[in-house]
Formats: C-alpha cells, structure tokens, sequence
C-alpha cells in the first residue's frame, strides 16, 4: 500500500508496534508543515492486512509510539507551535486523543514507558521528562533532566535508564532510575545534569547522532 498523505503532503512512518492483533503505525512530515498519520491496522491474516482507522494530524508530527495498558498509544510527538508534546490515545476501538501536554523543546524524539511513567527526549534544549500516566487523560509532568539534543531513552533494567544526545557531543548516558523519580509537591522538579555521582557519561568520539525520522 501506498503511504497515507495529509493536505495532499505524502508523510513517512516513523515508529511501528504490535498490540495484539493490531498492527499501530505512526508518520510524520520531514520538514514543515508539521503533520503526521496514525494507522491501526488488522493483521489477523498476516497475508491479508486491514487497515481498520486512520488518524489525520493537520498540526503535529507523531515521531514514536508506546503502548500503556495494552490500551493506551503514548506519543512523542511535535506541533504547527513549535512545541514538543506528549499525545495519549485510547485505541480499544476507533482511536481517541484523550490529552496531550506540552513539553520543553520543538520535538519530542523518542518515548518509553516504564511502570506508570512515560519518559521523553526532547531536542534543543531539551532533555529527558518523566510524564506520570496513571491517568491517561490528564498526565502530568513529574521531573525533568536538561540535556542537549536528547535524542533517545530505553530502560537497560528496573534501575537503569539509557539515554543517547545527538550533535557533535553525541554521547551515552547511564543513570539510575532512582536519581529521576523524586517529586517535588510545586511541580516538575529539575535534576542538574551534574547531580549523580552514579551518573556514567561515554562520549561517542567522531560520531554524530542525527534525526532519521525527520528533518
């Protein structure tokens, strides 16, 4: 099949998971405008795959996808005001945007979901969001960790984050899980990014890490 278009503006995938018998597929725009596509698709019959509902984005890009819940699509995403966003989707049925909040930074690069928290990369002058999600419809931003150009955060373990910077600083970061989830009762608390004696930076020398699913 051919790639889904917006306005006319044919976008690319970007991100693509199995839930259940569901295939879920998100696109975004390389470039302005920001649009994006979301596409649930039937693969029951592997051989003969349904596309069951497509999403239009006219004002935002949708750059990675997560599951919550077996229910829930979590997506990193980036909006027409240059806003990097955090996107939550009922897809038991037709898909549903129950909330979306607005992050630091222009994009949202790369989302995980660990327990009941979504933690994002943002880009310039960005860095990596802890997102409480134990309500999908009103989520709320719990810490933040300023990092330039983050790029990418996966889990190495219950106790362990990776996170990945771009640019010509490219680097890879360890931290312990338990240096980001402390909650501060005025809002999202700020972890400086020379806080953690447990904190394990590996410079990737000659190395730049860019944006394949952008541009």
């Amino acid at each position: 099949a051919s790639a889904p278009s917006v306005n006319g503006e044919i976008v690319q995938a970007t991100d693509v998971l199995f839930n259940g018998d569901l295939l879920l597929v998100s696109y975004n725009f390389k470039g302005d405008p920001h649009l994006g596509v979301l596409q649930v698709i039937d693969v029951t019959n592997p051989s003969t795959p349904v596309l069951e509902y497509e999403v239009l984005m006219e004002n935002a890009d949708l750059n990675r996808i997560r599951i919550y819940r077996d229910r829930y699509l979590v997506v990193a995403s980036g909006t027409a005001d240059e806003a990097a966003s955090l996107k939550i989707f009922d897809v038991q049925g037709p898909p549903t945007m129950l909330s979306s909040i607005d992050l630091y930074s222009n994009q949202a690069t790369m989302v995980t979901i660990h327990d009941d928290y979504a933690l994002v990369t943002t880009g310039d002058d960005g860095g990596v969001i802890g997102v409480n999600l134990q309500d999908p419809s009103t989520p709320e931003m719990v810490f933040f960790y300023p990092l330039s150009d983050a790029r990418y955060v996966e889990m190495l373990s219950d106790d362990e984050v990776l996170l990945v910077t771009g640019g010509p600083n490219a680097s890879l970061i360890r931290i312990p899980w338990s240096d980001l989830t402390s909650e501060d009762d005025q809002g999202p608390m700020t972890i400086g990014i020379d806080d953690g004696s447990n904190i394990v930076t590996l410079p990737l020398n000659g190395l730049t890490v860019g944006a394949p699913s952008w541009g």
